[in-house]
């Protein structure tokens, strides 16, 4: 009759319930405790002193690819020209790391001591490569849980924080364009709190820059691609297959530099290899301004690749004489002819009017302000024709040649390679 067992078939489901209940311990993910993958075991420096840390923890915080802008590589050896203060105050190292996601962390034990488990495998996601052959590399960092909510919460170059900068009675007209802190530049602000005691701040870093030694979690799926320029390590062995640790003594800006001008990785030095059984992260605090970039996301959004991004002109900038600016070329983003540069510091002010003031004219079209460095430090491009991705684009998102903003600081001749 249906809806009954047979007699048969209730002897058969009580002997499987019996075989189950005398294996259960043996079943995979029904253990009260599950067993790590592997752990990656970290230890303070002597002397390191974090009682000034209200929540400290460490963690993991996975690297992504990016492009740096040609103004920040010019920076990095000196040879920015007059964008030399731009760069210095809106430029990421080029050669440094840049977080893709923020991974597992853990409190930090009061003996200075702290041991990450990894119960699962990094996500493809954040993984340079192919199915063949993908690796990933981590930054291991201790930070101070600024809101409490246990994991490092990463940070955008957030251009409504430029606000700061002026007066507090102009700051209800501080209209930067692009839609504030939106327009594919980072969170709203109560995603970005002004808070700092509500912040997440990073105060020691593993790998923070390929020109300073590091110490790197690696995750190696498949072969390996040696001539990968994904954070390169040419000259030392292949990161084994697995979780590892690996490291290397960096290489100078400039050496890289010409290497990559030739089409050629830099060489790294005094490398290393070992099994986080036998390895262990150790952490030494830096100045937090040293290690703000670790925590920052590429680029002037969540999804950039760190390239420029051009924005159209708000009608007014009451924080032009405050910020730190040059005026480029059309589209030269970081080609180092400049025209015109402010600086808060300078005494060279954009004036009222058009070429007018202590800003003398310039036949640029290409406002680079640089980001303060308490958001993010990034740059923001502004041009009076042009597309968000392209200031030569054929059909503008936008053009004021004819009628440019009164307090537009550079030249709005539009060159006729440029005109469609």
């Amino acid at each position: 009759m249906a809806g009954r067992l047979t007699r048969p078939l209730v002897q058969l489901l009580g002997a499987w319930l019996l075989v189950v209940a005398g294996c259960a311990e043996g079943v995979v993910g029904m253990e009260e405790t599950l067993t790590p993958l592997a752990t990656v075991r970290v230890r303070l420096a002597p002397g390191t002193d974090v009682s000034d840390l209200q929540r400290p923890r460490v963690g993991l915080v996975w690297g992504g690819q990016t492009l740096a802008e040609p103004t920040c590589w010019l920076a990095a050896l000196g040879l920015a020209g007059d964008a030399q203060a731009v760069a210095e105050v809106g430029c990421r190292d080029p050669l440094g790391f840049y977080p893709e996601e923020a991974g597992v962390s853990v409190p930090l034990q009061a003996d200075g001591t702290a041991e990450i488990p990894l119960y699962a495998l990094p996500s493809a996601d954040w993984m340079v490569g192919d199915l063949t052959a993908r690796l990933t590399y981590a930054s291991v960092v201790l930070f101070d849980d600024g809101d409490g909510d246990q994991s490092l919460n990463l940070r955008f170059p957030w251009w409504g924080r430029g606000r700061a900068w002026v007066p507090a009675e102009l700051r209800d007209e501080a209209d930067f364009g692009g839609g504030g802190g939106g327009g594919g530049d980072g969170p709203p602000q109560s995603q970005d709190d002004d808070d700092e005691g509500e912040r997440d701040t990073i105060h020691a870093a593993s790998f923070v820059s390929m020109t300073r030694p590091d110490v790197r979690l690696s995750f190696r799926e498949g072969g390996f691609d040696a001539v990968s320029a994904y954070y390169p390590r040419v000259g030392c062995e292949a990161p084994p297959v697995g979780y590892s640790l690996v490291g290397s003594g960096g290489f100078d800006a400039a050496t890289a530099v010409l290497a990559f001008g030739k089409g050629e990785l830099p060489q790294a030095s005094d490398c290393f290899a070992t099994t986080l059984q036998a390895g262990v992260v150790e952490l030494a605090r830096e100045s937090t301004r040293t290690l703000t970039p670790v925590g920052c996301v590429r680029g002037n959004s969540s999804g950039s690749n760190g390239a420029p991004r051009y924005r159209e002109p708000p009608e007014t900038a009451p924080w032009i004489p405050y910020a730190t600016w040059a005026c480029l070329p059309l589209g030269a983003a970081g080609s180092g002819i400049l025209g015109v540069a402010g600086n808060p510091g300078s005494g060279k002010p954009a004036g009222d009017g058009r070429g007018a003031g202590d800003a003398p004219e310039t036949k640029a079209d290409d406002l680079v302000v640089a980001y303060p460095l308490e958001s993010c430090p990034a740059l923001r491009h502004y041009t009076l024709r042009g597309c968000r991705n392209d200031p030569r684009c054929e059909v503008p998102e936008w053009d004021l040649t004819e009628t440019p903003p009164s307090w537009w600081p550079c030249d709005g001749h539009v060159p006729e390679e440029a005109t469609p």
